[in-house]
């Protein structure tokens, strides 16, 4: 971890898995620069929902499959941008479907 930083992601999804807001991440001990550390969780979370939209509808509502690919998306992005690849963890929130009454 001190060498390759950490990522947080928290995601909050409906019942089918679809994304119900922008994904927030957070890192720590990667970028030098607060505005690099910016761009690089902006495009973390971009990574997060073109991993999300990947995943096959089936999938969306399997927490670890979900988990899993939205973990693999964070890490490669930031290895793509700081050639480090943090230990990355996971937060799913899944709002149950609301009934009309």
């Amino acid at each position: 971890m001190a060498y390759n930083g950490t990522a947080v992601a928290t995601i909050i999804l409906d019942a089918t898995g679809r994304l119900l807001g922008d994904p927030q991440v957070t890192v720590h001990g990667l970028a030098a620069e607060a505005e690099s550390e910016e761009e690089a969780k902006a495009e973390a979370a971009a990574a997060v929902r073109q991993a999300l939209a990947a995943l096959a509808p089936g999938r969306r509502g399997d927490d670890h499959a979900v988990k899993e690919a939205v973990r693999l998306a964070i890490r490669r992005s930031l290895n793509a941008r700081h050639g480090k690849k943090p230990v990355t963890d996971v937060h799913v929130v899944r709002l149950p479907a609301i009934s009309s009454a």
